[in-house]
């Protein structure tokens, strides 16, 4: 017996220790991975997976080095008045005009602005203005420019041959211009602000709008920076604000009251017809609900 006894004890130690070495040996594959940028990411549909992720400090780095290269590019033209009539607007359904087949042009910076709001003139993600390409080349449409941007969800609204966009820039918000056809920055508008949100991803969301020359944009974090203590002290004076008027017009209002007391408890009894009329669908759908589960 004493001997079995030590033989299982001998069993015990050695599997702590391989298990101790395993999760040692998890531990540092886990911490290498890490460093070098895994992460595990709820972007979209809220399901986790493992990705990739490049940090925010050498995305920034990487932006800029690429900004400062711009610099020692050559000016650009000086941007024309709008004076020409806007472009004929494309019919749905018509039959496209010939285009060629390697890339579309450019729009030219003296055309009338038209893309100046989020998905379009009209916010419906519809393109009128002109011919598109319907008949793409076997390899592709040939890329006229590509270069790092910050984070963010926003897209771009053009303005006389500026592309504007707002991005994630470290620890900054960013309101950015490029020229469409070079790709080049041409100048930026930056404020202290970081929006983090582990389902959706970092950065600002809403597109800006180009009217009459100017361009505005609303970060993320709003004008002050809207924190989450912030938003929880506004929420509670909204909700104490909207119970108040609730409560002055039940106190005034005798009939209120009682249809207030009646949807409180989840009772009909007494209740008008106009009120079991309202609420008999929403009745009968939570029946056949009920009864078919």
């Amino acid at each position: 017996m004493p001997e079995k006894g030590q033989d299982n004890v001998y069993m015990l130690r050695k599997v702590v220790k391989w298990s101790a070495i395993g999760v040692a040996v998890v531990l540092v594959l886990a911490g290498g991975l890490y460093a070098l940028g895994l992460r595990v990411v709820l972007y979209g549909g809220g399901k986790p997976r493992l990705q990739f992720v490049e940090s925010e400090r050498t995305r920034t780095e990487r932006i800029a080095k690429d900004r400062a290269s711009h610099q020692n590019a050559p000016p650009l033209a000086a941007v024309p008045v709008d004076t020409a009539p806007p472009a004929a607007p494309v019919t749905m359904g018509s039959a496209p005009a010939p285009a060629p087949t390697d890339a579309l042009p450019v729009a030219s910076s003296a055309e009338s602005p038209y893309w100046t709001d989020f998905r379009g003139p009209h916010r419906d993600g519809h393109y009128r203005e002109r011919p598109i390409l319907t008949l793409w080349p076997g390899d592709g449409l040939k890329p006229l420019w590509k270069q790092p941007v910050g984070g963010g969800y926003a897209s771009f609204v053009i303005a006389r041959g500026r592309a504007f966009t707002i991005e994630q820039r470290d620890t900054q918000e960013v309101v950015a211009a490029y020229d469409v056809a070079t790709g080049r920055q041409l100048w930026i508008s930056a404020w202290t602000a970081r929006f983090h949100e582990s389902m959706g991803g970092d950065g600002p969301r809403a597109t800006p709008t180009w009217a009459d020359g100017r361009v505005y944009a609303l970060g993320a974090m709003g004008r002050e920076g809207a924190t989450p203590v912030k938003l929880a002290l506004a929420g509670a004076a909204v909700t104490a604000g909207l119970t108040s008027v609730t409560s002055a017009i039940v106190l005034t209002n005798i009939d209120a009251l009682n249809e207030l007391r009646a949807w409180e408890v989840g009772s009909l009894a007494g209740r008008y017809a106009p009120v079991l009329q309202q609420t008999a669908p929403f009745m009968a759908a939570a029946g056949i609900v009920a009864l078919g589960g």
